[in-house]
């Protein structure tokens, strides 16, 4: 009998291992990334730039990150909402862009 009550702990542990993906699945879904790439105006990537990603509705800054070396920037796991996002780096003048994120 202890045989079959450990199997029937193994077969809890899996089906509250699927049960717990399929109800995270939905909750992760409502969260986004932003990415996007920073050039001048020539069209010039801009490594190592200052990405600050702050909730418009709440004041507190989401995320900070910086571009790679290809002016490229992600920023992972990003609520729905309303977003400043600015762009920061000596010699060059800062820029903000508005952003609103949905759930799909």
């Amino acid at each position: 009998m202890k045989p079959r009550r450990s199997w029937s702990s193994v077969k809890i542990a899996i089906l509250s291992t699927i049960l717990l993906t399929l109800i995270a699945q939905p909750m992760m879904a409502q969260s986004q990334n932003i990415t996007g790439t920073v050039a001048d105006a020539t069209g010039a990537l801009i490594p190592g730039a200052a990405i600050k990603i702050v909730d418009a509705a709440k004041g507190g800054t989401a995320r900070q990150t910086s571009t790679d070396n290809l002016g490229r920037f992600q920023a992972i796991d990003i609520q729905p909402g309303n977003y400043v996002i600015s762009v920061e780096k000596t010699g060059f003048k800062k820029a903000e862009l508005t952003l609103t994120l949905n759930v799909n």
